[in-house]
């Protein structure tokens, strides 16, 4: 659903909201673990809407890779927009992180061993997840070129954890 704003524009906020958003039921519930925390922080309204101007300049960019596709490679200003990504998410997670007194990369595997335990309400820390592995930084810009993942609509995000 992304494209090249200078080829052809797209008006994000006509599209649906994706299975990330209104598929899952609301977020996990508070426990009080670090996954909870985490999950709570990423989903205020600053970080929705950051996440998604980054998407809208950003995603259109990427193409899928591998064998069965026409690229076979990584252009290097994937790469650049991942660390600008990953500054961003630095940024904006740092005081959190300093805080709980772990690092990103732990905060991570805890989310990713809550939600194998069966809490599979634990999404939006792959946020953050993608800010410390390109693999799933790029996995994260083609979902969001695909429209698998959509948060023009950010505030609807809000609302299941409301209800």
């Amino acid at each position: 659903f992304f494209s090249d704003p200078e080829k052809s524009p797209v008006d994000l906020s006509e599209l649906s909201m994706v299975e990330h958003c209104c598929g899952h039921p609301p977020g996990p519930s508070n426990n009080g673990s670090l996954a909870y925390r985490l999950e709570d922080y990423l989903l205020s309204a600053s970080c929705l809407m950051e996440l998604n101007a980054f998407a809208q300049q950003n995603a259109y960019k990427f193409e899928d890779v591998g064998p069965c596709s026409p690229r076979h490679d990584h252009p290097h200003d994937w790469y650049d927009i991942f660390q600008e990504y990953e500054n961003m998410m630095r940024k904006r997670t740092d005081e959190f992180l300093h805080r709980e007194g772990v690092t990103a990369e732990q905060a991570v595997e805890e989310c990713f061993r809550k939600r194998n335990e069966g809490n599979s309400q634990f999404q939006y820390f792959e946020y953050l997840a993608a800010a410390v592995d390109y693999v799933r930084f790029h996995a994260l810009m083609l979902d969001f070129k695909e429209g698998r993942r959509n948060l023009a609509q950010w505030w609807t995000c809000l609302q299941l954890q409301e209800d």
